[in-house]
């Protein structure tokens, strides 16, 4: 039966809470300034805000994932965000910075929900080339949103004040989860998905490195400008996002075709040479280069990695896998800038750069082993769908092929060519 055209199943719904969130997530450094003044405190404290935003969300993180795994992604994004629509009104109508403070972490644990859903959502579609387009068309509007997010601040200072920014936040999440269509929970999932061996593990190894080679380089590149920060950091945070929105048009582009190693591998050369850029010379010039670079190396391989993190894990889990990657990538990324500020300090920017050269260059093979499960015996969901004309064959094939084989050695030979087009569930289901 058709949805109605007047509610949204959830895929339109959570690309626009993902242009908010991330809208949220830029929309305080460009005011420093008139937060600052508005809430009659100084740029500390507000900048003292943008890190208890990101720990809100880092915090947040596995909850969300497990409501996911539990109830579906719909009912997370429901209920995070009508969280972050509270916030954010209250953030719009704070005076004073106590509050302010607060209202700011519980926007970003809001928001927080929506990256396990959408991992979640994703990995229903079972071809990675097509995921990848998905994740690349995320990208794709989320970068749009931190390139206008600057200049909606700045018009908003200029001809109104900086509450009306917090206030179309609040309008925009409270549009959205009126837009969703309730969703049923989760049924049964299909077993028929191996789990990569210690696959936790090497989902927290890889969130630690992305983290350390991918999040914190970018963040590092203004600090490294000494004296010339204030004039070139505007234009390299936007060289940044602008880096990103080319990457991701082109993964969108060759998401479909290329496979996963060659994504991986033009990332990888992109983020070694940004940071062979950034270690070259400390001016503008080089920094803006490297942020495009930067930009290019996290659409290539951030989408790939969210591609195939779902293999991580057994099936079910998606929410959780999503979470714990995502998790460490920022706690990774925030030590990475903590760490590395006292080395800017003294100097140490070259060999800074140099280090997040190899560990750019380490990435690339530690994510290869995600892309390469390993191909054992396949096993099969016991339920087919409804209304499915050749389940009686299918049925039959699949007890057939069982049998057929010793106990504890089972070799699938591959689906026949015409079980592999009858709709719904494939009952032969890929490792």
């Amino acid at each position: 039966m058709p949805l109605a055209k007047t509610r949204d199943d959830g895929g339109r719904g959570l690309r626009r809470a993902a242009v908010l969130a991330n809208a949220d997530w830029c929309v305080t450094t460009p005011l420093l300034p008139a937060l600052a003044a508005g809430l009659g405190t100084g740029p500390g404290t507000v900048t003292l805000s943008v890190g208890l935003h990101s720990l809100g969300h880092a915090c947040a993180l596995p909850l969300w994932g497990r409501l996911v795994d539990r109830y579906g992604p719909q009912a997370a994004v429901r209920a995070g965000l009508l969280l972050a629509a509270v916030a954010s009104a209250g953030s719009a109508l704070a005076t004073g910075a106590g509050p302010w403070l607060v209202l700011r972490v519980l926007a970003g644990a809001g928001f927080a929900a929506l990256t396990p859903a959408i991992a979640a959502r994703h990995a229903a579609v079972a071809d990675p080339g097509a995921r990848q387009r998905r994740f690349a068309g995320l990208t794709t509007a989320t970068s749009v949103s931190a390139v206008l997010t600057p200049l909606l601040a700045g018009l908003a200072v200029a001809h109104g004040s900086w509450r009306l920014l917090f206030g179309a936040l609040a309008v925009g999440a409270g549009l959205t989860v009126a837009g969703l269509r309730r969703g049923a929970p989760p049924g049964p999932r299909p077993t028929g998905r191996r789990p990569v061996p210690s696959g936790r593990r090497l989902v927290l190894g890889l969130g630690l490195l992305e983290g350390t080679a991918l999040v914190a380089p970018p963040m590092l590149l203004v600090p490294a400008l000494g004296e010339g920060a204030g004039r070139a950091g505007p234009v390299v945070v936007t060289a940044y996002a602008l880096g990103v929105l080319a990457g991701s048009l082109t993964v969108r582009r060759h998401g479909r075709r290329w496979p996963a190693g060659r994504l991986l591998a033009v990332g990888g050369l992109a983020c070694v040479s940004a940071a062979a850029v950034a270690w070259s010379g400390r001016s503008a010039v080089p920094a803006v280069l490297a942020a495009v670079l930067y930009g290019c190396a996290w659409s290539y391989l951030h989408t790939t990695l969210q591609t195939w993190l779902p293999g991580a894990g057994p099936a079910g889990s998606e929410g959780g896998t999503a979470s714990l990657f995502a998790t460490s990538g920022m706690l990774a990324g925030a030590l990475t800038v903590t760490a590395a500020a006292p080395l800017l300090d003294h100097g140490w920017a070259g060999w800074l750069f140099g280090a997040e050269a190899v560990l750019g260059a380490a990435l690339v093979p530690a994510a290869r082993s995600l892309t390469r499960p390993p191909v054992a015996t396949r096993e099969f969901p016991v339920e087919f769908p409804e209304k499915n004309p050749d389940r009686k064959f299918a049925a039959v094939a699949r007890v057939g092929i069982l049998f057929s084989q010793s106990p504890g050695n089972v070799v699938d030979p591959g689906p026949p060519e015409h079980l592999t087009s009858i709709p719904g569930r494939n009952p032969w289901v890929a490792v």
